[in-house]
């Protein structure tokens, strides 16, 4: 766990050295405008640990 977090973070801290392809960039746009129609579909992170056990 402790892996992928110190993964994810080192991608936030240099989000423009992430290469994506045309066809990876336009699902994101997809899924940012789905969210944005939808903003309450989903679940927040915290919802998300807790099902996993992940948090107390």
């Amino acid at each position: 766990m402790q892996l992928a977090e110190d993964l994810w973070d080192s991608i936030l801290s240099t989000p423009d050295e992430v290469p994506l392809n045309d066809e990876q960039k336009q699902e994101l746009d997809r899924r940012l405008e789905m969210d944005r129609q939808n903003p309450n579909q989903g679940s927040t992170w915290q919802s998300v640990k807790q099902r996993l056990g992940l948090t107390e």
